[in-house]
């Protein structure tokens, strides 16, 4: 198994998930001005997990009109 340096330190090798470790990411919605949690997603950082997200919020939410601006950010 190759793990990267930092990986590597804080991963015990005799785990047998240890490979797996710091390849989960969980991806949330939420309303800027109300804090409500819309959804989430969780899975490896790619765009395929990012897709399902906005896929559950396009489902859950109504889509913005002309005079409603729409932000999505990333921390």
């Amino acid at each position: 198994m190759v793990f990267h340096k930092k990986k590597q330190k804080n991963v015990d090798e005799g785990n047998d998930y240890a490979d797996k470790h710091g390849d989960y990411w969980i991806y949330i919605a939420k309303k800027a001005d109300t804090k409500l949690h819309l959804a989430h997603s969780t899975g490896k950082r790619v765009q395929k997990t990012a897709d399902k997200l906005m896929k559950i919020v396009k489902k859950r939410c109504e889509m913005p009109i002309d005079n409603e601006k729409v932000t999505f950010t990333s921390v």
